[in-house]
């Protein structure tokens, strides 16, 4: 398993909850990786190149905390395995692009989604899109009761599903509007 940026891959052991992948180095004190289901945005299964070839592996995009898309390229070893976690990730993944492109937004809903995408969390909604505060406020309570929007450290910030919604701009949302 690797950070897409890295050289040398690193060998951990994967395991899955209903709604988390954990990625661990059980000879390490390191704390394992967490990636949310909910925050993977994008899943390609593509060849990789190994120390003598290559081999079919998973590349996964997901988002951190600050929204940040990483990427990161997953070879399970076991044949078995490795269709396992494609298949379930495919599962939740096509689950999540149904839900974005099935989103019945408002106007104002795009506008504060987009502002969040393009922006990032931490910006103050209120000066980006042209609503008061007490508006602002109500659009982005619907927008989490939609799964689209969460609480982060630094303020409202989109969930996998509500990136999907703005990434491909108005490609996901134009269907139902």
């Amino acid at each position: 398993i690797a950070d897409i940026n890295d050289i040398d891959p690193e060998t951990k052991v994967l395991s899955t909850t209903p709604r988390t992948l954990k990625l661990e180095d059980l000879d390490s004190d390191a704390l394992p990786v967490r990636i949310r289901l909910s925050t993977i945005v994008g899943i390609e299964q593509k060849p990789m190149e190994t120390e003598v070839g290559y081999e079919m592996g998973l590349t996964i995009h997901h988002l951190r905390v600050n929204a940040n898309v990483v990427t990161m390229e997953v070879r399970p070893t076991d044949e078995a395995e490795k269709q396992l976690l494609g298949r379930y990730l495919t599962k939740y993944h096509d689950r999540q692009l149904e839900k974005a492109r099935n989103a019945p937004l408002s106007n104002e809903q795009r506008e504060e989604l987009d502002a969040l995408h393009d922006a990032g969390d931490g910006r103050d909604l209120v000066a980006i899109v042209d609503m008061n505060t007490a508006r602002v406020a109500n659009v982005v309570a619907s927008l989490k009761d939609l799964g689209l929007v969460r609480d982060s450290r630094t303020g409202v910030a989109l969930t996998g599903t509500g990136y999907l919604v703005t990434s491909g701009g108005s490609l996901l949302y134009e269907e139902s509007g």
